[in-house]
């Protein structure tokens, strides 16, 4: 991992957005700043959208899938997460019904 300061790639005056992270484990919930994604993408015939947060690795330490990400007024459930070894994770989200 990188001992590089992150907090710059996160400044919500910037890129950034702060989301409450709520683990399905029952832990407390807890913001986190990050960078969301809603990218439009169309594969063999269908079209959706890949919604993604990108955070600080330390932000959401035991993250899960079944977990939820509300960011504004709009609930996500993490349905996997992947670690770029830098400090870095970035959860695939799924719009919670």
């Amino acid at each position: 991992m990188f001992s590089e300061d992150l907090t710059a790639f996160f400044n919500l005056g910037e890129h950034a957005v702060e989301a409450i992270y709520r683990p399905a484990a029952g832990a407390p919930a807890v913001p986190v700043n990050g960078i969301f994604e809603n990218g439009y993408l169309e594969a063999l015939g269908m079209a959706g959208s890949q919604p993604e947060f990108t955070c600080p690795a330390a932000g959401v330490p035991a993250f899960s899938a079944g977990d939820v990400l509300e960011i504004g007024d709009t609930d996500y459930t993490v349905v996997g997460a992947r670690g770029d070894g830098t400090g870095v994770t970035v959860l695939q989200l799924q719009l919670k019904n």
